[in-house]
Order: C-alpha cells, then structure tokens, then sequence
C-alpha cells in the first residue's frame, strides 16, 4: 500500500490559508505550493485559494486541504488518490481534444462516495455521508477547467452546520491540475515519507 491509511479524526485539523508553520505539534505541511480558484456563491465571482497536503503524525495520515472562502478536507488515502489522479488524466485527455476542436464542454468525469471535513467559523465538522465530484468545465474553446466540487456537506454531530454544494467548487486550470498530479505521485509521497521520517526523529529526540 502505498499511503498511510487511518480512520477519521478532527485533532489535526487547524488550517489558515498560507500557512507556512505547524498547525500543531501532530500536524505539519509536506507541500503547500498547490494553487487554484474558487467560486464565491455569494458575490459570483471567483477567489484565489490554495491546496495544501499535511501530514499528521500521530494518526499517521495524509490528507489534502482546499482553502479558499471556505475550507474542505479530504483524507489521501489509496481510493481518493486514484480518483484524483484517474480523474486529471481523463481531464488531459478532454483538454487536449476540447482545444483542437475549439468547443466548449461541460461534462462530468467521476464521482467519489465518503465522509469529507468542511470547516464553519473557527471549527472542523466531519461530514455526513456524501459526495466529491470532478467536473471537466470549458471557459473558452481553449481555456479547460477541473472542478473538484463536493455535494452538499452536512455536520455528522451538528445539524445546524452545513454548506451548501454552490460554495464548494474549486477550479484548477491545466497547469495547476499537472502541479496537482506530480504532487499526488507516488515519487511525491516516497518524498514526503522521507520528511515524515526525519521529522518524527527530531520530535522523538525531545521526549
């Protein structure tokens, strides 16, 4: 198996957008280099936001976080990383034929079942049961987007914390959807098992 894979947990999740230091002293950046765009329901327009993989050491887990006006996490392991990467190859290959034909296209590509963590306020909410989408949207005959989008996210714990599936949607232009894939390879995670591996021996050191 080539990822860490733990159950679920909210201990770990403290994220501020452009964070380059420990949320905490179990939660630390493997790579925050990772951009993209949001859509912003409310005032319709679009939002420069950031993409973030971390580590937590004490479940021993990876996991993606989507950071813009609002913020969802998703745990990196074996499924979500295959559907991540199946889903921007497919997306590369519309891209390629989409821009020689000059059309636009709005279709969907795949759909991933599980429980995802949004954050309302100054708290994380594990979700209910749902759904994380990719989407293959054109905003010109040569300009493609991946929309990663998520159905509505409703609290498990909390029924008055929720948001809806409009104010989830995260557009990755081809550049940063490649940026996407290289960060989620395998090369990208035997690299960050190196890091983890260093980082727990200097954080042992001090027991």
């Amino acid at each position: 198996m080539r990822y860490f894979i733990v159950s679920l947990t909210l201990l770990f999740l403290s994220w501020n957008l452009g964070a380059s230091a420990l949320a905490s002293e179990n939660d630390f950046i493997v790579n925050d280099s990772l951009t993209m765009r949001s859509w912003n329901s409310f005032w319709q327009n679009f939002s420069k936001g950031r993409m973030g993989i971390r580590y937590n050491v004490q479940d021993n887990q990876y996991y993606l976080i989507l950071s813009s006006h609002s913020k969802v996490a998703a745990y990196l392991d074996d499924e979500t990383v295959d559907f991540l990467l199946k889903g921007i190859e497919k997306y590369k290959e519309w891209n390629r034929k989409a821009s020689n034909k000059n059309v636009e296209i709005d279709k969907s590509i795949d759909v991933l079942g599980g429980s995802y963590i949004f954050k309302m306020f100054n708290d994380w909410y594990p979700s209910k049961p749902t759904n994380m989408r990719l989407r293959f949207f054109s905003q010109s005959g040569q300009k493609h987007d991946l929309i990663i989008t998520f159905d509505n996210l409703r609290s498990e714990y909390n029924e008055y914390m929720e948001k809806d599936s409009s104010d989830v949607q995260y557009h990755l232009n081809w550049r940063q959807a490649i940026a996407l894939e290289k960060a989620l390879s395998e090369e990208s995670f035997n690299r960050y098992n190196k890091a983890v591996v260093k980082r727990k021996a200097v954080s042992d050191s001090f027991q």
